[in-house]
């Protein structure tokens, strides 16, 4: 009876051990999970970064050009506005006078 006992006891402390030994497995996967996740972070933002210095000349010369393209195109606007502007100026004020006066 004893001996039962005996074994019963050793087999739950082995038992014991074993969860014991799982549960720090699964903190150990947990951590190297995480570790790894972080390096992988790391590793995706640093080339982002590498990418993003290597094109940023290339991006801020396309910025640039279209920024001229743009400038361009509004110097050519504001050209039509002030003739548009000169041609009508005069009868714009004398309508506006006129309507005043009559209104």
């Amino acid at each position: 009876m004893e001996n039962l006992i005996d074994q019963i006891v050793k087999m739950d402390q082995q038992a014991q051990k074993i969860t014991d030994l799982a549960q720090k497995e699964k903190i150990q996967a947990t951590s190297d999970v995480a570790k790894r996740r972080e390096e992988i972070r790391d590793a995706y933002l640093k080339e982002a970064r590498e990418r993003l210095h290597k094109n940023e000349p290339q991006e801020r010369k396309l910025a640039e050009e279209k920024w001229k393209v743009t400038e361009q195109k509004q110097a050519v606007l504001r050209e039509k506005m002030e003739d548009i502007y000169h041609q009508n100026h005069d009868g714009w004020v004398q309508k506006l006078v006129s309507r005043v006066l009559e209104g």
